[in-house]
């Protein structure tokens, strides 16, 4: 008579070492990006330029330990059915 609908839920582990290992790598390189690109630009200029590096190298570092089979911050760690 009626379908059942089955949701699922999961259990994910977040290694805060691994986090914070990629999070210091990502401020890193915008420091240095920023260091040799501005010289004399405004205090909001280097704000959105730290974020934009730092974004992108933290999704660049994420992409290549996510390839290489290295682990990442997050994992999901099991997947399971709830009626």
């Amino acid at each position: 008579m009626f379908e059942a609908h089955f949701h699922y839920a999961g259990w994910f582990s977040l290694d805060v070492r691994v986090l914070a290992t990629m999070a210091l790598f990502a401020a890193s390189l915008a420091v240095l990006v920023l260091a040799l690109w501005g010289k004399k630009r405004r205090w909001e200029e280097h704000v959105v330029g730290f974020l934009a590096v730092f974004l992108l190298g933290f999704g660049a570092v994420w992409f290549v330990t996510d390839a290489a089979g290295a682990p990442t911050p997050i994992r999901l760690e099991t997947v399971f059915p709830v009626p």
